[in-house]
């Protein structure tokens, strides 16, 4: 096929010299590069090394007479030519120009280039350039700076500029020179909770967190070095450089607050108490609630003398005599359940775990393991022949890392895949939470978890870039930057955290329980997840440029409509569709209610916009005779904005008393965004305005707030500015949104309930924060 190129043979070489110039290649791979291309393609049998030396010694002998700036006879650049494509021409015998466009005999010996530059003529202009991997002047030419570890290359340099380099964020990090993408940090230790997960950074011993974060629990304190650490439900503990204990989550001081003027050797976390082996005479001491009922501040522990080792699950306690390495667990609160003998094995344990009513011990003489307590999910059932070096008990289950090759054997309770371990995979270290287990691979320190993802803590925060976000309640779904295809973190109940593999997707939505894209290839729809109301079954054989999902509905916006049916609101069909009036003409339009959709004769306008799904508050009847460009679905209403005009349209329960769909000021709206009882709007000028039910103050936006982006969630909102790309909340959160955000920048927000999610502008990666944390650092 190569043979019967039509170029002439002066094309060839002009595109030999063109490529050679350009990317200065050594000689390797002039050979790979050229050789092929034109040795075998166009001469066929000329020798591939005689025919490079032609090139390498012709471009040697240009450059070394820029160098030396001495009148040479140039005639010896045999192969150079200039002009068109399809038209190429030698240059003249006395030019030196290294511009293949233009013909120069001026002689490019006047000024004085850098050793590291080129002199270039273009219409008759001398000029240095700066060769590849320097930039400046010409005159002076530096080498490009390397983007080194921490940091990653967000911009090549050029003959003008240097290469731009970005310091990556607190999570992640680069592991060489120039790296396009920062990687998440490696973790020295991990400790899962209930519903999220933490892990104690190699590098600094910074605590980081990812999951829920209803009571705070995976905001850990900042610029703290922690030795250790333990995740239990709603609260997590850390042992600090002095040895003190520093805990953060549910704001009890029962629950949250150790004794302060006691140091601890190791520490455990359970449901709503925690217990930590003291430093000097090694006795357990607990604080904390024994269950959600009983308010004990101190726990009692037994007088057995010193422990090398404690665990504790939702309310038991176990741990190992430092004298004889003896178990010993008992339960401050016998009416809560869980039978613990006081005495379970007359092993010898290196170390002990337990889950909400079972308990396991690694046998020193063998690594074998040991389990008691409840067996009504197999958590009893051990595996046999099998000695492991560490273990660690879950909800119902039980993982353990093997002494033979470091892989993981799990046993008990699998409802959520919480025992479908890595296979082929090795480990050096393993935390178990309720429902799932994280490790830290053996091969790279990276993190891998596995089992029940609700809240994304079974998700590590990663680094891959993406160029959208959609967030719901209980999960979020991002499309890829590198490939378009579509990723999800949070709950799967109905498995609406797994798109379809090998799609590519330009637009993404999520509901409760189901997701929803566009389609790269051909524009169609395409969902996942709970389908039991039809949400999830879009019409077959429409194409859309838009999809917005809530609750159990779905909406798009269809790539072309035929609006020749479309008519105005004066045509007589519509009972009543007031329009925005102008602003000067004296008309209140703080109580200016948005266009009610109830009179409309649906059979009679074309829309552009279709939905499926459960219609419980008449939020999927459309107004026909609207083409709509963007579209913002709430609780039991949707609204929209109308193409053309800005102006926005409801429909739904509009009748709640929350005055959430009353536009309270005249203008044309670029965005909109609705919550649960408020909505909020970003108008032609960027102005921010929101309206509806103020009682947690979700509607107080700051006086002058422009901005590009803006999301509103149950009872706050968030925006992006304008002027900085900083984000700006509002409203009644449980989260410092100011301590966390500051500083940083973003380029699109969204919000569903309490969790908000971002994609930050420096390495387009996810930011949430709010009910679930991930990526915040």
């Amino acid at each position: 096929m190569c043979k019967q190129s039509n170029h002439s043979l002066k094309n060839e070489f002009k595109r030999i010299i063109l490529f050679q110039r350009k990317i200065r290649f050594r000689r390797s791979v002039y050979h790979d590069a050229l050789c092929g291309l034109v040795a075998v393609c166009i001469f066929g049998t000329l020798s591939c090394t005689a025919f490079l030396d032609d090139i390498e010694n012709a471009e040697n002998a240009r450059i070394n007479e820029n160098i030396s700036r001495k009148d040479t006879d140039s005639s010896s650049d045999s192969l150079s030519f200039w002009g068109g494509t399809d038209s190429a021409k030698p240059l003249s015998d006395s030019s030196s120009a290294s511009d293949a466009t233009t013909d120069s005999v001026a002689s490019c010996n006047n000024i004085g280039c850098d050793i590291n530059a080129e002199c270039e003529i273009t219409n008759d202009v001398e000029q240095c350039v700066c060769q590849f991997g320097y930039w400046g002047s010409g005159d002076i030419c530096q080498p490009w700076s390397d983007c080194g570890a921490g940091s990653y290359l967000a911009k090549e340099g050029t003959a003008l500029t240097d290469r731009v380099c970005v310091a990556c964020p607190l999570n992640s990090t680069t592991s060489g020179t120039n790296q396009l993408h920062c990687m998440p940090r490696l973790f020295s230790t991990i400790s899962s909770g209930v519903h999220h997960t933490c892990g104690i950074r190699a590098d600094d011993n910074r605590v980081l967190c990812w999951g829920y974060n209803l009571f705070g629990q995976s905001l850990p304190v900042e610029n703290i070095a922690f030795k250790s650490l333990a995740a239990g439900e709603r609260h997590t503990c850390g042992i600090g450089p002095s040895d003190t204990v520093t805990c953060w989550g549910a704001t009890t001081d029962e629950t949250t607050a150790p004794p302060p003027e006691m140091t601890f050797y190791q520490i455990a976390v359970g449901a709503y108490f925690s217990c930590g082996i003291e430093k000097t005479q090694r006795g357990i001491y607990c604080w904390g609630h024994v269950s959600d009922t009983i308010t004990t501040r101190v726990i009692e522990t037994p007088a057995e003398g010193a422990f090398s080792q404690v665990a504790v699950g939702n309310f038991q306690i176990c741990g190992i005599r430092e004298a004889d390495g003896l178990a010993s667990c008992w339960n401050p609160d016998p009416a809560v359940g869980g039978l613990f003998p006081v005495q379970p094995s007359p092993d010898v344990f290196d170390s002990i775990t337990v889950g909400d009513y079972h308990a396991c011990g690694i046998v020193s003489s063998d690594g074998a393991v040991h389990c008691w307590g409840e067996n009504d999910s197999g958590q009893l059932n051990l595996p046999v022949n099998m000695s492991f070096s560490e273990i660690s008990a879950g909800g119902y289950f039980t993982c353990g890392i093997r002494r033979d090759g470091g892989r993981v054997r799990c046993w008990g309770d699998n409802s959520s895949h919480q025992c479908d371990q890595p296979v082929g995979v090795s480990f050096t270290h393993i935390s178990a939470g309720r429902t799932h287990t994280c490790g830290l691979r053996s091969e790279d320190g990276h993190l891998e978890c596995w089992g029940n993802d609700r809240f994304g803590k079974a998700t590590p925060p990663g680094s891959e870039p993406l160029v959208q976000i959609a967030t719901g309640t209980g999960h979020v779904c991002a499309i890829l930057a590198n490939g378009h295809a579509a990723q999800c973190f949070g709950w799967a109940r109905e498995e609406q955290t797994f798109p379809p593999l090998s799609v590519k997707f330009t637009d993404i939505a999520v509901g409760s329980l189901h997701s929803c894209g566009i389609r790269e290839d051909n524009g169609k729809i395409q969902c996942w997840g709970d389908n039991t109301g039809g949400q999830s079954s879009p019409t077959p054989d429409e194409q859309f440029k838009a999809v917005v999902a809530s609750g159990t509905h779905t909406c798009g916006i269809l790539s072309d409509v035929n609006t020749d049916n479309a008519q105005n609101t004066e045509s007589g069909n519509v009972d009543s569709i007031p329009s925005v009036p102008d602003s000067d003409a004296g008309v209140d339009t703080n109580s200016l209610t948005l266009q009610d959709t109830s009179a409309i004769d649906t059979d009679s306008y074309q829309s552009n916009v279709r939905c499926w799904g459960q219609d419980t508050d008449s939020q999927m009847v459309v107004p026909s005779g609207i083409v709509f460009s963007e579209l913002a679905p709430g609780a039991g209403y949707t609204c929209g904005i109308e193409e053309g005009t800005g102006y926005a349209s409801c429909w739904g329960n509009m009748d709640d008393g929350t005055g959430r769909t009353q536009l309270p000021q005249d203008g044309q709206i670029l965005h909109l965004s609705a919550g649960v009882q408020h909505t909020c709007a970003i108008f032609k000028d960027g102005a921010v305005d929101c309206w509806g039910i103020n009682t947690d103050c979700q509607t107080c936006v700051s006086k002058g707030l422009q901005a590009e982006s803006i999301a509103a969630g149950a009872v706050s909102t968030c925006a992006i500015r304008s002027d900085t790309h900083t984000i700006e909340c509002w409203g009644n959160s449980n989260v410092n949104e100011e301590l966390i955000l500051n500083e940083k920048t973003f380029t699109q927000i969204s919000a569903a309930g309490n969790v908000f999610c971002a994609i930050r502008e420096s390495d387009g990666v996810e930011v949430c924060w709010g009910d679930v944390i991930r990526n915040i650092w």
